[in-house]
């Protein structure tokens, strides 16, 4: 096993591609309110002492993934076995960024886009981070990626969102 210590765009593959899926035994996004908003926290306080010359450190917590080889011979696919709530978490976190945004800032927008999806692929491909079918996961992740509107389902991602949203010191 090979632990590395890794910027949370590195993660994202800063903006180049990358695939992460659940494998089947994998959970639903679980997370309550109390876990979210510690996470939440934890980010906007980073944001309000952000140094470009001294940047702040924050420990995430640990991200267990398999290579799984490539997908279209150029996208890195990993199995997500240990950190799907952090990085569901974070991804909803950039789709409140992105669409705070969107409109004022079109570039910043389209970085922070590259975060959320492979844009030259399709299907299930596009999206970074693949969560679980389970109690609609994986349609309400999808809506809010493509900013569409929200399908009825018991996925705990939407309220995340909504907490995300409200909680945010830019939107």
């Amino acid at each position: 096993m090979k632990a590395d210590s890794v910027k949370i765009s590195k993660v994202f593959s800063s903006g180049g591609d990358v695939h992460y899926f659940l494998p089947h035994f994998q959970r639903e996004f679980a997370w309550e309110k109390e876990n979210w908003k510690t996470l939440l926290e934890d980010i906007f306080s980073l944001y309000e002492e952000y140094n470009a010359e001294n940047e702040p450190e924050h420990f995430l917590g640990a991200l267990v993934v398999i290579n799984d080889g490539t997908r279209n011979a150029t996208v890195p696919a990993f199995k997500l076995v240990d950190g799907q709530q952090r990085l569901t978490t974070i991804s909803l976190v950039f789709c409140v960024l992105a669409r705070a945004i969107k409109e004022s800032h079109p570039l910043l927008y389209k970085k922070i886009r590259k975060l959320l999806v492979n844009e030259d692929e399709s299907g299930l491909l596009r999206y970074k981070l693949l969560p679980t079918p389970k109690y609609g996961d994986r349609v309400t992740f999808f809506a809010l990626v493509d900013e569409k509107p929200i399908p009825q389902s018991e996925s705990k991602i939407y309220p995340a969102y909504n907490t995300s949203r409200r909680k945010s010191p830019i939107v």
